[in-house]
């Protein structure tokens, strides 16, 4: 699509049926460029029915979060992983944006 991940999810309540689109910006993009694009693709998407959407956008949902790799329970995972797999791994952290991007694209 671009050189980006953006995550669609149905979703209905007592209002009726919505989709949360989850995207992001990469540095030194245009935020409000990438915006109208993503709203270009609903329109598209929706054609008519557009009429029966209201269209918002929230605060970004996921902020980058780090975790120790000193921590206990990924020191257990390190050594289920070394058990398993016969050799050390290696441990580093990775930033929740990073793992949504890595989950999508994976």
């Amino acid at each position: 699509m671009r050189e980006s991940s953006i995550n669609l999810i149905e979703r209905k309540d007592e209002q009726g049926p919505c989709f949360i689109i989850n995207f992001y910006t990469l540095p030194g993009e245009d935020k409000k460029a990438v915006c109208a694009e993503v709203d270009r693709m609903v329109q598209a998407a929706l054609g008519e029915e557009l009429r029966d959407y209201e269209l918002a956008y929230k605060k970004i949902w996921f902020e980058p979060a780090l975790i120790s790799p000193d921590l206990p329970h990924v020191q257990c995972l390190a050594a289920a992983a070394q058990e398993s797999l016969k050799t050390r791994p290696v441990i580093t952290t990775i930033s929740k944006q990073d793992a949504f991007v890595l989950t999508n694209h994976a």
